[in-house]
């Protein structure tokens, strides 16, 4: 019974690591979110739409509002 139990715990543990980034890609790759970063650092004071502008003009990613205000609060803006 400690076995199975154990196995499971080894099959979980492997679910959690290896197959937590499973789902859609992030529209806002990594170049890009960096360059939003240092835009944001230069006018804190920038709208969320102006932010969706900026990556549509620069790298050419049309994004809604919602998935700014995701961006903002996974880098805890």
């Amino acid at each position: 019974l400690q076995m199975v139990s154990y196995a499971r715990f080894l099959v979980l543990l492997f679910l959690l690591t290896f197959l937590k980034n499973v789902g859609r890609p992030n529209r806002i790759h990594d170049a890009a979110a960096k360059a939003l970063l240092e835009y944001i650092q230069r006018s804190p004071w920038v709208y969320q739409d102006e932010m969706a502008l900026f990556l549509e003009e620069e790298w050419d990613i049309r994004v809604n509002r919602s998935t700014i205000s995701w961006f903002l609060k996974k880098n805890r803006l």
